[in-house]
């Protein structure tokens, strides 16, 4: 059970998936190692993780082979928290996969 109440969880996902797709995709490509993914959207996140879609842009159904946890760089229990470690997440995430291109 995630100790992170129901509308502060809304609104981390909407958030996330409105203003911040470039991050989302970021997490799946750098923290899961799924650089082949096109899109991605956060499903649900709790304290300790993320759940996320990822669309392969093959036109596949989303299923459960779609989605994929990944770790939060440490627990979050409120929106400061949430913004806190998803920003140091992206800037990580940014910077390895700069790191990465030839």
């Amino acid at each position: 059970m995630s100790k992170i109440d129901r509308e502060v969880r809304a609104e981390i996902i909407e958030h996330m998936n409105s203003d911040h797709p470039d991050a989302v995709l970021a997490y799946l490509h750098h923290f899961a190692g799924l650089r082949e993914a096109e899109s991605a959207q956060i499903i649900d996140v709790n304290d300790t993780s993320m759940l996320i879609e990822r669309d392969h842009g093959d036109g596949t159904t989303p299923n459960k082979d779609n989605l994929v946890e990944v770790a939060l760089s440490e627990p979050i229990s409120n929106i400061k928290d949430a913004e806190r470690v998803m920003v140091m997440m992206f800037f990580e995430a940014r910077a390895a996969l700069a790191a990465q291109e030839p």
